[in-house]
């Protein structure tokens, strides 16, 4: 095992990306349950009141849009928290979206997914972007066994 190095595979990839889902529905509730998490999350920590608590979703210009006051990802974290899937803190909560997966469920329905996300009390929004239809592309083309090389091809921050 010296020197090896893990991979993600490119079919488990296409997984996370929403393969096994079928309804464009799921969607919704997967993304909504992500901004209940930092929610629930932000009042835990005493950042927000339950009052406080809302969540607005704009749907539009063929875009959706669901925005929450949560608790936010810091910018060191945002490649382990919202590039890598299966990755996910939210287990340690035993919140529901605690499998790191859902974030990418978008993925069959849309060209890209972009999260924009401000840490609490951080001064700074990062934005990143999946290429989704691109990382569709390169997962059919069969040029990669490995996931993650797909991911770095795909995404921008």
């Amino acid at each position: 095992m010296e020197g090896y190095k893990s991979r993600f595979g490119v079919g488990t990839l296409g997984l996370a990306l929403g393969k096994l889902y079928t309804d464009p529905l799921v969607i919704y509730r997967e993304y909504i349950q992500n901004a209940c998490d930092g929610l629930e999350l932000a009042i835990k920590e005493k950042l927000i009141t339950p009052n406080e608590a809302v969540i607005s979703i704009q749907i539009g210009n063929n875009e959706i849009s669901i925005k929450d006051r949560g608790i936010g990802v810091k910018v060191s974290e945002i490649g382990p928290r919202l590039v890598d899937p299966g990755n996910s803190v939210k287990y340690k909560d035993n919140l529901i979206g605690q499998y790191g997966i859902g974030r990418l469920i978008a993925a069959q329905y849309c060209e890209k997914i972009v999260f924009e996300t401000t840490y609490y009390n951080e001064n700074q929004k990062t934005i990143l972007t999946w290429n989704t239809d691109e990382a569709f592309k390169l997962i059919d083309s069969r040029e990669f066994e490995d996931g993650t090389e797909v991911i770095d091809r795909v995404t921008n921050c």
